[in-house]
């Protein structure tokens, strides 16, 4: 697992990959963001409020780069 680098406060509708595009960069990080948060994992739409961890991803970035951008 990641290392855990911050700690986000969703807004009442939010989604895992809204949460994870806007916070990490991408909604393909979706899984890291849910691996880094077992406890919300029923959770499909946020009530607001919920304290998720953001765990690292700045060494995967390069794989969801296009090829001609690496």
């Amino acid at each position: 697992m990641s290392e855990i680098v911050d700690t986000y406060r969703p807004n009442r509708g939010e989604t895992w990959d809204m949460i994870a595009f806007r916070e990490m960069g991408s909604e393909y990080y979706m899984q890291e963001l849910m691996d880094a948060n077992p406890k919300y994992h029923g959770i499909s739409i946020f009530e607001g409020n919920e304290i998720l961890n953001i765990p690292d991803v700045s060494e995967k970035g390069a794989e969801f780069q296009a090829p001609w951008r690496r």
